[in-house]
């Protein structure tokens, strides 16, 4: 069977030697805290650079040919397929091994011995592997301690004792599979000799070999007495492969494995299914067990390709076709080995605080091929283009980063510990980025393991990651956008006059002081008491005739009666009254106008009422393109004129000036550096400005480049006053601002702001006449609007590891003018000879009033009343007369 087998498998071996550069059939590179080793088949050269992280690194050159030179390999070239180390030194020695292939197709193990203070290996041994065996599948695996090297290949698995070196062969079936061919894939060792092998094992067998379907298993085998391995039941994928997918689909097929022996984990990545298994392997007499399964949704995205578990409760994934732009078209993720946690990356690698270098001569990005971790939690990283990145653990308040991002053309590039940006923070040690300081808490870069509480008052707020408490005094929304008067229900004077004249509030004394009929009906009632006094006390002082005089006073006033009767001039005092606060309402009502020029004080001091204005408003909204009048123009010119300035403020961040790039878009998707700009930086707010001038349609964008956060935004629009002509016509200064934050969230790294300027043009006509000049003022009015303030959305369903990715914050405003404008026209209710002849009228009218009720008092009311009094008296003289009658009579019995 395995012979037929064969047939299809011998496909594998029509790649070329660029194919195995990306490690699908092994892997070429091999790093811990003491070396790392990598294999060029090209130039036929080993790079070993001893002490890889520390400052002082050794680095040397070591060609294939001082290997093999004194072996008995007789070949010109070699080609290595495998290279694996151990993460511990083996008595002050790194032990590598690797798998290499002759010209003439013999393979062979090469065990190399380097010391801890050199980079040439001072012992090297070779073990011959099987003959006729496919060596792009061979699997070469070693453990932490560096004792012991096993190869797996297609018919047999050699194991290599690094002390004694001593080796032994073993069948593959019976002693990974009982019954069936395999093909192994990732090969995982523990210290305790422990293997644990993810490969492809042969289904049902078919006449045709290429029908052949294959599965995917787990092998556990127990190796700790190596004269008697114990095999243990496999664990089985239900999804089969045929051959030929094996074959032609390398990328998709490929497997990786890994194990971390301080919490007994065992991880396994299928990058065909986007799926990693987690494993638990603490009962050393059974197989493992299922601890978590991981399965992404996205197609053809290659998660795990390559896995690794690490010490501080996390595992890492390389999503293979998971594009992380600017930098890699793949990225690592890291998640938690918490069952119960979001099945969401904590961050990714790489991201805006550990970007990978960026180089100018690439024509594509770089792609993450395969990376290896060990016990020290440290990271190993191989890039096409050809380079290796080595990203060690940060301690507390540090984050592992580039010094500097440009592409350096080494071959290798270290990461080195920083401290965390400020409004971040890292309380473990740790991979990863620093991340944001929460709402109400702030770190200003001077210890970043933890966040400090903020200070809580009225008028501060801190914003997430932030640096500092914001004062928010200044940060107000303000425009000039305010409603234009209505004007009132009476727009007649006449109205006007009689409503504020005879009416009496009794709503507040100070209003019914102001009322003349109040003070009418106060003169009235003082003429009665004096009348009063001069009718009750006066007589009894018979040299004064009190009742004569007032009564002579007030006939000499009767206008009315024509001096007839002194209760006509009572009467012509009150109306006296009436006609002086009509003249003075009038004048006050005249100054009411125009609208804006009259205060609250000075409406309410006229009738009590603040809602009265001698005005009248109306308003229209016309198109831009209609033709205007001619003394319309200049007031449009003027507003086209008019130097706006556009202030953006960047609330609470870490951003600089230095940071800052500011460009105007132009058509065709280009753009221009744009000069006339300003910028400042205080207390956590870079504050920059720019003047447009004279267009009115800009679009500017705001590049901050750089991994920190954006805590509001505030956009200010402002311009100064303009007038012409004696100030006839006036383009009003503009002052707009608008504080843009969300609650508990930052600002989102990609931001539009829509800016639209609409023209309000004011005209107000003259009081004294309509021939008179009209004055016309002019304003910019703004209306802001932008999409989501927040990528909220975007960390809520994809992660909050979004937030770290980001190299960039970019503002872009786009300032346009409206298709139309508003066209507001006041004009005084009653113009000054108009006030003049209704008061007159209305004085008159007065006048007329109270003749025509003398008049009815005269002909109608007094006869009645002097009817009555004759019909009273009459009566009253018959009751005395017939009184006087009865005591007559009565008196004339009594004499008789």
């Amino acid at each position: 069977m395995l012979l037929l087998v064969f047939t299809g498998i011998n496909q594998l071996e029509a790649h070329s030697d660029n194919d195995m550069y990306d490690g699908l059939y092994g892997n070429r590179f091999a790093i811990n805290d003491h070396m790392s080793v990598y294999a060029d088949n090209n130039i036929q050269q080993f790079t070993i650079v001893r002490r890889p992280f520390s400052s002082n690194a050794l680095t040397n050159m070591i060609s294939y040919s001082n290997i093999y030179r004194d072996s008995r390999l007789n070949s010109s070239n070699i080609y290595i397929h495998n290279i694996a180390t151990g993460a511990k030194l083996n008595n002050n020695n790194s032990v590598v091994a690797f798998i290499a292939e002759t010209m003439d197709h013999k393979s062979y193990l090469i065990v190399m011995w380097i010391p801890i203070t050199s980079s040439d290996p001072n012992e090297i041994n070779f073990v011959e592997l099987s003959t006729n065996n496919i060596v792009k599948q061979n699997v070469l695996g070693i453990d932490s301690d560096s004792a012991h090297i096993y190869v797996v290949q297609l018919a047999s698995t050699l194991y290599y004792d690094v002390n004694s070196k001593i080796n032994r062969t073993y069948h593959n079936v019976g002693f990974w599979d009982p019954h069936q061919f395999m093909i192994g894939e990732a090969l995982a060792v523990t210290n305790d000799q422990r293997l644990f092998l993810l490969a492809y094992r042969q289904g049902k067998y078919e006449l045709r070999p290429a029908s052949s379907r294959f599965y995917l298993c787990l092998y556990t085998v127990d190796l700790s007495n190596v004269s008697k391995p114990i095999s243990m039941d496999p664990f089985e994928w239900t999804m089969t492969f045929p051959v030929a997918y094996l074959s032609e689909n390398r990328e998709y097929a490929a497997l990786s494995l890994d194990l971390n022996e301080e919490s007994d984990m065992l991880i396994a990545g299928i990058a065909s299914m986007n799926s990693v298994v987690i494993f638990s392997i603490k009962d050393r007499s059974k197989p493992p067990s299922v601890f978590n399964n991981h399965t992404l949704l996205q197609k053809n995205v290659l998660f795990g390709r390559s896995v690794a578990l690490l010490n501080n409760d996390t595992y890492a994934v390389l999503a293979y076709a998971t594009s992380t732009l600017p930098w890699s078209s793949s990225q690592i993720q890291f998640y938690s080995l918490d069952i119960n946690s979001n099945p969401k990356p904590i961050f990714v690698f790489p991201n805006n605080q550990q970007p990978l270098p960026v180089s100018t001569r690439l024509q594509s990005l770089y792609r993450i091929i395969k990376f290896l971790s060990w016990d020290s939690n440290n990271i190993g990283l191989l890039l096409d283009p050809f380079k290796i990145l080595l990203l060690p653990a940060s301690p507390p308040g540090y984050c592992s980063s580039l010094n500097n991002t440009h592409e350096n053309y080494m071959t290798f590039s270290v990461y080195k510990p920083r401290p965390c940006i400020p409004g971040t923070y890292k309380h473990t040690s740790g991979l990863g980025p620093c991340f944001i300081c929460p709402t109400h808490s702030k770190n200003n870069g001077s210890s970043a393991i933890n966040c400090e509480r903020c200070f809580a008052t009225n008028t501060s707020r801190c914003f997430p990651g932030a640096i500092n408490e914001i004062d928010t005094v200044e940060l107000t929304n303000h425009d000039q956008g305010n409603p234009y008067p209505i004007s009132p229900e009476s727009t007649q004077f006449d109205d006007l006059l009689l409503q504020n004249i005879l009416r009496l509030p009794t709503t507040t004394k100070e209003c019914l002081l102001l009322s003349p009929v109040f003070w009418a009906c106060i003169i009235i009632l003082v003429c009665l008491v004096f009348f009063l006094i001069s009718k009750l006390i006066v007589p009894c002082f018979k040299h004064v005739n009190g009742q004569t005089i007032l009564k002579n006073i007030f006939v000499r006033v009767d206008l009315i009666g024509e001096g007839q009767y002194w209760l006509g001039g009572l009467i012509s005092t009150s109306l006296f009254v009436l006609i002086i606060f009509s003249c003075k309402f009038s004048i006050s009502f005249m100054n009411l106008y125009p609208y804006e020029q009259s205060s609250i004080l000075e409406r309410i001091s006229t009738t009590c009422d603040s809602s009265l204005v001698n005005a009248k408003f109306s308003s229209s909204l016309q198109l831009i393109s209609l033709h205007k009048h001619q003394e319309e123009k200049p007031i449009f010119r003027l507003l086209e004129q008019q130097s706006i300035s556009l202030y953006v403020q960047f609330i609470s961040t870490a951003f600089t000036c230095d940071d800052l790039q500011i460009q105007q878009m132009r058509d065709h998707e280009l753009s221009t550096p744009l000069g006339n700009s300003n910028c400042s930086a205080n207390n956590s707010i870079l504050q920059v400005s720019t003047t447009f001038l004279p267009q009115h349609f800009v679009t500017t964008e705001f590049e901050l480049n750089g991994p920190h956060f954006v805590g509001g935004l505030r956009v200010c629009l402002s311009a100064p006053s303009v007038s012409t002509e004696n100030e006839k016509y006036t383009a009003k200064q503009m002052d707009f601002c608008q504080f843009l934050f969300v609650d508990n969230q930052t600002i989102a790294s990609k931001q539009k702001i829509y800016i639209k300027l609409i023209k309000i043009i004011n005209r107000t006509a003259s009081i004294t006449s309509e021939d008179d000049d009209v004055i016309y003022s002019g304003l910019w009015l703004p209306t802001l609007m932008s999409g989501a303030l927040t990528d909220e959305l975007l960390f809520t369903q994809k992660g909050e590891h979004y937030r770290y990715l980001p190299m960039k914050t970019s503002l872009i405003v786009d300032i346009s003018e409206s298709e139309f404008f508003v066209k507001n026209t006041q004009e005084p209710i009653a113009r000054t000879y108009e006030i003049i002849f209704n008061t007159i009228l209305f004085s008159m009218l007065c006048l007329d009033l109270l003749g025509l009720l003398f008049i009815v008092f005269k002909m109608a009311i007094r006869p009645l009343i002097s009817l009555a009094r004759k019909r009273f008296r009459s009566k009253r003289t018959n009751l005395a007369s017939s009184a006087i009658q009865r005591v007559d009579s009565q008196l004339h019995a009594y004499q008789y």
